[in-house]
């Protein structure tokens, strides 16, 4: 039987002494393909995962999982790893003031399909303009990803963070060479 378990309750259910800190991802990725100056694949891909640390008799233990209604699993894993774990003498930040440091850009999570399609295709038709001979290739790729890191000691923070990747490439192949000359710009923010 599983169960739902929030970060809290995951903590919530260690022996009494044990520090713990969860850290979880939440990602979206959305990859967009032109290749040869069509349109070739536009997917979504979102992963979820959390990890769970743990020093119990000042011994280590960790445990992951994708499966965030399997809290139960995820105890028992990183507690059973901690009876063979290394020896550590160290315990866990209490809660801290730490400086927001801007990696989440609005824009970019709000970026539509139809509008990395159309910046694809003016991509194409920029290079082509000038280098009509040349096969064109542009991949684009937004991110979004949001963490959360929780411990026994108090802290809890919270980041979330987007990331724009545009790629192009020009090709030209020969009769017994190929040219090939990629570019790309990415930003975090």
């Amino acid at each position: 039987m599983k169960n739902t378990l929030s970060a809290k309750e995951v903590l919530a259910r260690l022996p009494g002494g044990a520090e713990g800190e969860v850290y979880e991802v939440h990602r979206q990725v959305r990859p967009l393909l032109f290749r040869s100056g069509a349109l070739e694949s536009l997917r979504l891909s979102e992963t979820a995962g959390r990890a769970l640390r743990v020093i119990v008799d000042g011994r280590l233990g960790f445990s992951t999982t994708t499966d965030l209604d399997d809290g139960s699993t995820l105890v028992h894993n990183a507690l059973d790893s901690a009876q063979h774990g290394e020896a550590v003498g160290f315990h866990y930040p209490s809660a801290a003031e730490f400086p927001q440091v801007p990696c989440f850009d609005p824009e970019v999570e709000s970026l539509s399909d139809e509008e990395m399609i159309a910046t694809g295709k003016e991509i194409i038709a920029r290079i082509n303009a000038e280098f009509p001979q040349v096969q064109v290739h542009v991949g684009i790729r937004k991110e979004v990803e949001e963490i959360y890191l929780l411990n026994t000691s108090g802290l809890e923070v919270s980041s979330r963070r987007t990331l724009l990747l545009i790629q192009a490439a020009a090709q030209v192949v020969g009769e017994q060479d190929i040219l090939f000359i990629p570019d790309e710009a990415a930003s975090r923010r």
